[in-house]
């Protein structure tokens, strides 16, 4: 398993979803700088920038799935956004699903 550095928004997300657990299943450890918590920084920028793989919301629920850990993840993209104020673009949702197996 891999070590992921995250950034508030999958936390936060996966937490307001009630399957923070996906996060441990998922990675050995989670780091989560005090940088990026104070959100001083981009988080996706220094993780770049530290050759690190930032995956976001959507790559964390769409690697769970792949893991099977979840059935389906599409009724779970639209909660952070309509709840949390996420943005997420179409294209970037119909590619998420269709990477899912779940396009319509």
């Amino acid at each position: 398993m891999a070590v992921v550095v995250s950034g508030t928004s999958p936390i936060r997300a996966l937490s307001h979803l009630g399957r923070l657990e996906i996060l441990a299943a998922l990675f050995q450890e989670v780091v989560v700088p005090a940088a990026v918590v104070a959100e001083l920084e981009q988080p996706r920028a220094v993780a770049l920038q530290r050759g690190l793989q930032p995956i976001g919301v959507l790559g964390t629920l769409l690697r769970a799935k792949e893991r099977g850990l979840l059935r389906e993840i599409s009724p779970l993209l639209d909660r952070p956004q309509k709840e949390l104020g996420f943005f997420i673009s179409k294209k970037l949702r119909d590619d998420t699903l269709k990477q899912a197996g779940e396009a319509e």
